[in-house]
């Protein structure tokens, strides 16, 4: 059963997956995950010297499949997150069911 029944399905901003060569796996990684880039954060974790990786949830599933690589990869400092419509839409659609699961589970393994 989905929550929005009546929603039209939104347009997908998928990010690419890419190896993250400029990311040094031997430090902690903070993940900003939905739409929590501005520049408050992002300036005082620079201002830190504290690495991080912005992805976006109003993305593709496998898009979300990919961020679980960042969980194996790093030792995960901190994740902030912001769920807005968009995303919560997609935790609610059988196409991200099994990888949402696991995403909410390394999320709160995390933490």
């Amino acid at each position: 059963m989905h929550l929005f029944p009546d929603l039209e399905p939104e347009q997908d901003d998928t990010e690419e997956w890419s190896e993250p060569d400029d990311l040094d796996r031997s430090k902690p990684l903070v993940l900003l995950l939905g739409a929590v880039d501005h520049e408050g954060i992002t300036s005082h974790l620079k201002a830190s010297g504290e690495q991080y990786k912005r992805k976006v949830l109003v993305s593709s599933a496998e898009n979300w499949q990919s961020i679980l690589g960042y969980f194996d990869k790093f030792s995960i400092r901190a994740i902030v997150i912001k769920l807005d419509g968009r995303a919560y839409r997609r935790l609610d659609d059988p196409h991200y069911a099994h990888v949402a699961k696991l995403l909410l589970s390394r999320i709160a393994r995390a933490s």
